[in-house]
């Protein structure tokens, strides 16, 4: 596989729709969000005392985060499954005071380590982090993660806007999936939906390592991972999962799950496709 740039692109999200309660893993990727770099405008920074004995008035903001994968990542393309995609992030004291206790907090990215806790006025810093590739993200085609940097000055916390980065994993859409529910219901609590999932091969090429993700079926099984070329024998597969209604999980009304088929090399993913159940438990019910 020839070696990648990280690109960015606007982010796309789905989710999942329950009339209860969203429900994320693939959900998260699966509807239309903001833009991968949209930020809500930023308020006026109000006077601010400087705790280590300046005086009051304008500030520039006390602390921001810029973050990016970096230039010589060599990400693979298309990026598969698995794959360690790191991350940097520069972080900055805009402000007139050291700030510290910093660190930097991703939403997908976990342990990020700087070299540092404390930036004095002007300061920088990059710190660095990374994050493993999964299946939901190949069947999404990109992985998109946000950032923020935090400290204190004196008692004060102060907190950077978030930066949020979008890489495109170089997936295309080569598999077609159909996704069907033996019995819409209604459910009672325990009770199990079984769904079916067909997978096609698109492609004039073989596809290895099929799978199937659901934001509410935990593991969905398919007969073969392997596929032929489309037309040919061997070209389609059927999968299977369960999903089991819960009163813990506040089931209720209807419920709308939401499946997408990859390859494992990171190479194909499908359209996502629904099924929706309905459950006996009114939503807004209360039980005493």
């Amino acid at each position: 596989m020839k070696a990648r740039n990280a690109k960015l692109i606007p982010h796309v999200r789905s989710r999942a729709v329950r009339s209860c309660a969203t429900l994320g893993l693939l959900g998260a990727a699966l509807l239309p969000a903001a833009p991968a770099h949209a930020q809500p405008a930023a308020a006026p920074v109000p006077p601010f005392h400087d705790p280590a004995g300046g005086h009051p008035g304008p500030q520039r903001p006390l602390l921001s985060v810029e973050k990016r994968v970096p230039a010589d990542a060599g990400l693979p393309d298309p990026v598969p499954v698995g794959t360690e995609v790191p991350y940097e992030y520069e972080v900055t004291n805009g402000g007139d005071s050291a700030i510290r206790e910093l660190l930097v907090i991703d939403d997908v990215a976990e342990g990020v380590s700087c070299p540092r806790g404390r930036l004095w006025p002007g300061e920088s810093m990059t710190c660095h982090g990374s994050y493993v590739v999964t299946e939901e993200d190949v069947a999404r085609g990109s992985v998109t993660n946000t950032a923020v940097a935090s400290g204190t000055i004196g008692e004060t916390v102060v907190t950077s806007p978030p930066d949020r980065v979008t890489v495109d994993l170089g997936s295309v859409v080569g598999l077609a999936l159909t996704k069907s529910v033996e019995d819409p219901g209604p459910y009672e609590f325990g009770e199990r939906a079984r769904y079916t999932y067909t997978v096609r091969n698109l492609t004039d090429q073989p596809a290895d390592g099929v799978a199937v993700v659901d934001d509410l079926v935990p593991d969905v099984v398919c007969a073969t991972e392997e596929l032929a070329p489309a037309g040919e024998p061997g070209d389609t597969t059927r999968c299977a999962g369960r999903y089991e209604v819960s009163r813990k999980r506040g089931d209720c009304g209807e419920i709308t799950n939401t499946a997408a088929a990859l390859t494992r090399d990171g190479r194909l993913r499908s359209e996502p496709d629904s099924a929706t159940i309905s459950v006996v438990r009114p939503c807004g019910h209360h039980h005493h």
